[in-house]
């Protein structure tokens, strides 16, 4: 979580308690997998504030692949949780965060 977008960090950076390894994952087009953290949890008060738009709630991640070729790859992302204005007719919840520093979106 964080106030604005402007106080993202450039590079983004993980604990080793937050890194999963899957060994040997098959993954084929258009599948996925969820994973949860419940370490984490938000308070009443930054609940109120992500609905006001006084706080940005996102999640950011990589993964690392081979190709079929044996080649190793790496995909990162990065989601915001969006919140819709009151009389706007979008779905609220997590959506790509194209505004995140370059290093959030990548694909090598």
């Amino acid at each position: 979580m964080v106030d604005r977008w402007e106080d993202i960090s450039l590079h983004p950076t993980y604990t080793p308690g937050e890194v999963v390894t899957f060994e040997r994952l098959l993954l084929v087009p258009d599948d996925s997998f969820a994973l949860s953290a419940p370490h984490l949890q938000m308070t009443a008060i930054q609940y109120a504030a992500m609905y006001s738009r006084r706080l940005v709630l996102y999640a950011h991640g990589y993964v690392l692949y081979l190709d079929v070729f044996d080649r190793r790859h790496k995909t990162t992302f990065c989601h915001y949780y969006r919140v819709p204005w009151a009389n706007e007719l979008t779905a609220e919840g997590f959506t790509r965060a194209v505004n995140a520093p370059a290093q959030y979106n990548k694909a090598t």
